[in-house]
């Protein structure tokens, strides 16, 4: 895979916790964006989060990865 260099940038997925979003995310975050996740269902987004986790440890990927979701998130990850 292609690694295209977005460390400390962010993006934002609309519909990105399910389907091509999701695909998307995965790729944004394998590629170094913090990723704020929009999605019509809140419980789409907890699985989406639980996913990512679970394959960045399978992975072995020592950055976090990171989906930013809730208004305050957003603004405190802003301020840095």
């Amino acid at each position: 895979m292609n690694k295209i260099d977005l460390d400390n940038r962010t993006a934002i997925v609309t519909g990105g916790a399910q389907g091509f979003g999701l695909a998307v995310t995965k790729r944004l975050l394998a590629s170094g964006a913090k990723v704020i996740v929009w999605d019509i269902s809140k419980s789409a987004i907890e699985g989406a989060k639980k996913e990512i986790k679970k394959e960045s440890k399978a992975l072995g990927e020592k950055k976090k990865s990171k989906v930013l979701e809730e208004k305050k998130e957003i603004k405190k990850e802003a301020r840095k």
